[in-house]
């Protein structure tokens, strides 16, 4: 949740019991967000990552509490390298999109407008058979796409991505799972 978000540590923990934490970078700052603290990304050097693994398979679930300075671009949440990626949850012209690259070589995208400048919930959600994109708890996208995700040996980075496509706005709440997710969940 960043809560634990301060000039004391670059350490963000993760409280899943998992013990994946996160560690951003020295040029991001911590700022108040939705609930307790949140990370500022404002710049290309901005970011935080996670070493942790996650289950190959055929789901993920990623959401995040988003207040964007800029739609333009920006990778919220994504694993993947320069040439593969598993899953992004990211920003592009004004729209939020979630992308799913399945071991097939197909990658699947799902886009909705998103706001600048105000707090919304954002998830994307891949069940092995659909690509769901969620705003403040609101199915705005669904796109049919069966197949396992490709595995990407990377780290999972928030604020940025392989790319270098930085966020520049405030990141919360981050949360990732493999487990079945339902719209109700979200």
């Amino acid at each position: 949740p960043f809560d634990d978000c301060s000039d004391a540590s670059r350490v963000l923990a993760d409280v899943s019991g998992l013990g994946t934490d996160a560690t951003r970078s020295a040029s991001t700052t911590c700022v108040a967000g939705i609930r307790g603290a949140a990370v500022s990304f404002d710049d290309q050097r901005d970011s935080a990552s996670a070493d942790g693994t996650l289950a190959r398979g055929e789901r993920i679930a990623v959401s995040a509490f988003i207040q964007p300075r800029s739609t333009a671009r920006g990778a919220l949440v994504s694993k993947g390298t320069l040439g593969s990626t598993a899953f992004e949850l990211s920003l592009s012209r004004g729209q939020l999109v979630f992308t799913v690259e399945l071991t097939n070589g197909r990658r699947v995208t799902s886009r909705a407008p998103v706001s600048k400048g105000t707090w919304s919930h954002v998830a994307g959600v891949y069940d092995g058979t659909f690509i769901f994109l969620f705003l403040n708890g609101q199915l705005v996208g669904q796109i049919a796409a069966a197949g396992g995700i490709r595995d990407a040996e990377s780290s999972i980075l928030f604020g940025t991505n392989a790319r270098a496509d930085a966020f520049d706005g405030l990141l919360d709440e981050i949360w990732i799972s493999t487990d079945p997710v339902t719209a109700a969940d979200i």
